[in-house]
């Protein structure tokens, strides 16, 4: 039992349950008469194998990492085998290679893309500043093409995945410095240790100004009406608002873990907004 508890821990399962839940909305999104059909269903499982594959590949080079910043991991605390771990993400990748060739042939490419970027985002690109960033961000945007592509409509899943990009894209930067003592010992060089605090703030105001102004395109362009327009307006730029006011405020290290959980949530109503849109 405690070996079963370290396998669903180090998938980190909520993380997985978000990546099922966001390809079933991604489909709710592009289809205009959605049901749970065979395609969305495989598409949901195949996608959360992949994304707990990338998490365990992820805690594997994390090794020494963790050992500093998160000791309590089933690596660092030995609850389970460098050797296992391998084994299980090479069944894990396998299991959502499978699973894809049963929907369509772009499921596959799309499976075989975003196992690629997650093992060389764990192997090299995570030491490289806003690569590494850009590239896990592309993998949550492609959760909702995967999905669209379910429902043989991915170009409804574009808007939501442009979202989904700039949200984690800013997210991601924030982990990194929730992360940057034990990133500075083990030598991985994240856009914070190399360029500073101060330059990470002024990066992430630049970025939520971005997502701000995209989050009014596709009301401007008549592809959601009104309701979408006022959810995303209070639920979505004005938290968004009162990050900037932390960030101006030097509050970036003081707040970082608040900051981290917001950036979770708005993610989740702007998904909210685009489907009552």
């Amino acid at each position: 039992m405690k070996k079963l508890s370290s396998i669903i821990k180090i998938t980190r399962p909520v993380n997985v349950l978000i990546t099922f839940a966001v390809v079933i909305v991604g489909a709710l999104i592009s289809s205009n008469a959605f049901y749970l059909n065979q395609f969305v269903i495989l598409s949901a499982i195949s996608a959360s194998l992949i994304a707990a594959s990338g998490n365990i590949i992820n805690d594997y080079f994390d090794y020494e990492i963790d050992l500093i910043n998160r000791p309590n991991r089933p690596l660092p605390a030995e609850q389970i085998s460098k050797n296992f771990v391998l084994l299980l993400y090479a069944i894990f990748v396998a299991s959502g290679l499978i699973l894809s060739h049963f929907i369509y042939l772009e499921s596959v490419y799309i499976v075989m893309g975003t196992s690629v970027i997650l093992f060389l985002y764990s192997y090299e690109l995570k030491g490289i500043p806003i690569l590494g960033n850009a590239a896990i961000a592309i993998c949550t945007g492609l959760a909702f093409i995967y999905s669209g592509v379910a429902v043989n409509n991915w170009q409804a899943a574009l808007i939501p995945a442009v979202f989904a990009f700039l949200i984690n894209f800013v997210r991601e930067i924030v982990k990194d410095v929730q992360d940057i003592k034990g990133d500075i010992k083990n030598g991985i060089v994240t856009f914070p240790n190399r360029f500073g605090i101060s330059s990470t703030r002024n990066l992430l105001v630049i970025f939520i100004l971005i997502l701000i102004a995209a989050t009014f395109f596709p009301f401007l362009i008549n592809i959601y009406k009104i309701e979408y327009f006022l959810i995303v307006l209070f639920t979505v730029d004005l938290p968004l608002v009162f990050i900037i006011k932390y960030l101006l405020k030097n509050q970036l290290e003081a707040k970082v873990s608040q900051i981290s959980m917001m950036l979770k949530i708005i993610m989740l109503l702007g998904l909210i907004a685009i489907i009552m849109g």
